[in-house]
């Protein structure tokens, strides 16, 4: 049994947390929507995307900021006509000029809401080749944010992602958070054995099997 006081503890951060998530939940509705109707390919990526399909509820799993992933930097850097008028503004993004992504940021009643627009899976150079977008789109699942209908990594991309993303904050010093580590443990238990021999051999034609044995 959970002690009375801790129990209380958690109820209260999870309300917090909740109350955070809000925010994202309900900026994403019309970013999709716009998107979808400009007819710009496009996948979601990490938690915004595993919050509704690997978690029970999106709330459970807490993002940070919005990760999409589009064809290439081109569309990327035309996509200003489209997101201004939602209130979004470019912003630093990190990297800074050998970055594979654009930052936009929008100010939603003192929240900053952060869009990661990336033209490669990861925002790294030696890695930036590892999976190519055509691919990954065409063996994307289709899933409901807000009751819009996007497109997501599937299974065994979004652990090539999670292993990618996990290894390079490794990389610059960055420590493991409960969230990373869960997002793999949800992901590894989702294979089954087919699954399994496919990870293997995407991770090879990536070039990330010494990452994803770590």
């Amino acid at each position: 049994d959970i002690p009375p006081g801790l129990l209380s503890q958690i109820q209260e951060q999870a309300k917090l947390s909740l109350m955070e998530q809000l925010p994202f939940q309900s900026g994403q509705k019309n970013l999709f929507r716009a998107l979808s109707q400009a007819q710009i390919p496009f996948l979601v990526m990490k938690g915004a995307a595993l919050g509704n399909w690997l978690y029970d509820a999106p709330s459970l799993r807490p993002v940070t900021d919005i990760d999409l992933w589009f064809s290439d930097s081109q569309t990327v850097f035309s996509l200003d006509e489209i997101l201004r008028p939602l209130g979004y503004t470019r912003a630093e993004s990190a990297g800074g000029s050998s970055s594979f992504e654009q930052a936009f940021d929008k100010d939603l009643n003192g929240r900053k809401i952060r869009l990661d627009a990336h033209w490669a899976m990861f925002n790294c150079a030696m890695l930036s080749d590892a999976v190519g977008f055509d691919a990954a789109y065409a063996r994307a699942q289709s899933i409901s944010i807000q009751n819009e209908p996007v497109k997501a990594l599937c299974l065994i991309d979004a652990l090539i992602n999670s292993i990618g993303h996990r290894a390079l904050k490794h990389l610059v010093g960055q420590a493991d958070t409960l969230k990373w580590l869960y997002d793999q443990y949800l992901l590894f238990n989702a294979l089954d054995a087919l699954q399994w021999q496919g990870l293997v051999e995407s991770c090879a034609e990536a070039g990330i099997s010494d990452l994803a044995l770590e």
